[in-house]
């Protein structure tokens, strides 16, 4: 038999057969402003000093307690996190919705996070009483927040002191702070939570790369693996956006040791359209309706297939190893992806020389050139010369008539240039876009950047073009109606995000 798994996974086993079990902490911080600066703000430089944490981070500016809710509670269906540090409260008293709304939300964070067995760190910041008496009313609101944290309610969760400043270290709105307090409320949290975090949980070798409580050395594989399917008890129903679920790995197994292909994206414990096309297959084999989903009772008829296939553990130990890769495991901190889908695709159409160059282009921003490729294949399909009849936008990413302008040229030149000359356009475009490659964490956040930049910064919720004008809003939805899934005639960061994610298959 043979069993198709990710690249991620195939290095992951690599790794554990030299014997080096990964026992990373997942850690996730949620924040305002205060928490947004990759690199600058207090949580990134906490998060640089402990090389045993899989952080992620979720903040922006201007957000309140509610905004951070929301976030987590969303965060918490992807991942499972051991740690969720928020630092959060000061819009919330600034913008005057007070305290105890804050304090509300704050508690129902603890308690999402304390239900799936993680521990929460609430943390205000730089004492409130540090900041200038000037701020009036807004100060000592801040004071008596801070104050009021120590009576939360609810389980596994700890308040960590706010650090005081001295009035130099503060910015001249003097609410927001310098590089040099930013580093040190990092020092003093990692003080704080010494020798008061969970430990590292360690995992064998089948259940790192699937989840399963048995090591490749043992016995009973199969047994915990039919033991994981048959306590699944609700329903999975891929829509256009993909999820991620520790059952997701179970089922793909599943699916492969009986025959049903995944043979792009392999075992990632993603639940997308692959995965989807798969399980309507066994649907099909077993007479039932075919609408891929995963129920408990489709579980309790896979549960029986695979116990009627003559598998044994064997299957589990003697893989064929293909190695494949999704697009949501691409790491943009090492400006690498692993995946090979575009460059191919761009072989084909434009040539060695075209993929050559947007290698170099990519280099030299310091961005996958995945990301680039696969911008390039949904917007124009490499062809330099693609219009967009309603709104003109023209060439490899798509350029507007201003865009063009901004670089020195316009779109009836970008048509009648080859590939290659218009990759020097390129170029321009994202180096002139440098401060906001930060923001580009997936594929689909490549996308954004050239499709509408504004939003990268943005939530999910934001309706593009809302920022100028409800006019605005409607022509960027009677421009590009693919995107609007609902048919509202507005157009949403998330649609926009869900629609690349199932055209990619990611």
């Amino acid at each position: 038999m043979k069993l198709v798994i990710s690249e991620k996974q195939f290095k992951q086993m690599i790794s554990l057969l030299k014997e080096s079990v990964d026992k990373k902490l997942n850690v996730l911080f949620v924040g305002d402003s205060l928490s947004s600066e990759p690199g600058f703000t207090w949580n990134y430089l906490l998060a640089k000093k402990h090389s045993d944490w899989d952080s992620t981070h979720i903040a922006q500016r201007g957000k309140i307690t509610k905004w951070m809710k929301d976030e987590v509670s969303k965060e918490l269906k992807n991942k499972k996190y051991d740690i969720v540090f928020v630092y959060g409260g000061t819009n919330d008293i600034f913008n005057g919705l007070g305290g105890n709304s804050a304090k509300s939300n704050l508690e129902k964070i603890i308690g999402m996070v304390a239900d799936q067995g993680g521990k929460t760190y609430i943390y205000s910041g730089y004492d409130a009483k540090s900041m200038s008496e000037k701020l009036g009313k807004k100060r000592d609101d801040m004071i008596k927040f801070q104050e009021s944290l120590e009576n939360l309610s609810g389980s596994n969760f700890i308040v960590i002191p706010p650090t005081p400043l001295n009035s130099n270290e503060f910015a001249s709105d003097k609410s927001h702070i310098t590089g040099g307090a930013h580093s040190k409320m990092a020092n003093d949290v990692d003080s704080f939570i010494s020798g008061n975090l969970p430990t590292p949980k360690e995992t064998s070798y089948i259940e790192t790369l699937f989840g399963f409580k048995k090591g490749i050395g043992e016995e009973n594989m199969l047994e915990d693996l039919l033991s994981d399917l048959k306590e699944f008890n609700g329903e999975i129903n891929y829509k256009g956006s993909v999820i991620s679920d520790d059952i997701v790995f179970q089922i793909q197994t599943g699916l492969q040791l009986l025959g049903y292909s995944l043979p792009v994206w392999g075992i990632d414990g993603k639940f997308g359209p692959e995965t989807k096309r798969a399980v309507k297959s066994l649907q099909e084999d077993l007479g039932l309706e075919t609408d891929g989903i995963v129920n408990s009772s489709l579980m309790t008829k896979l549960v029986e297939k695979l116990k009627s296939e003559n598998i044994n553990d064997s299957d589990f130990k003697e893989l064929n190893i293909e190695r494949k890769s999704s697009m949501s495991d691409i790491d943009i901190s090492k400006g690498s992806f692993s995946g090979e889908k575009f460059e191919k695709i761009a072989l084909k159409i434009q040539g060695e020389e075209f993929v050559n160059k947007v290698n170099s282009i990519a280099k030299n921003l310091n961005i996958s050139p995945e990301i680039i490729l696969a911008t390039m294949y949904f917007e124009s399909g490499f062809k330099p010369d693609a219009r967009n009849p309603k709104s003109s936008a023209t060439g490899l990413i798509q350029f507007m008539p201003n865009t063009a302008k901004g670089l020195g040229t316009s779109i009836d030149e970008l048509k009648n240039m080859s590939a290659i000359k218009q990759l020097d356009y390129v170029y321009d475009f994202y180096n002139k876009k440098r401060g906001l490659l930060k923001y580009v964490k997936s594929p689909e956040d490549g996308y954004l950047l050239v499709f509408y930049p504004y939003a990268l910064s943005q939530n999910d919720d934001f309706i593009l073009g809302s920022e100028v004008s409800s006019g605005r809003v409607n022509l960027i939805a009677n421009q590009n109606k693919g995107f609007d899934s609902n048919n509202d005639n507005q157009i949403t960061k998330r649609e926009v995000l869900n629609f690349i994610r199932k055209k990619w298959g990611i």
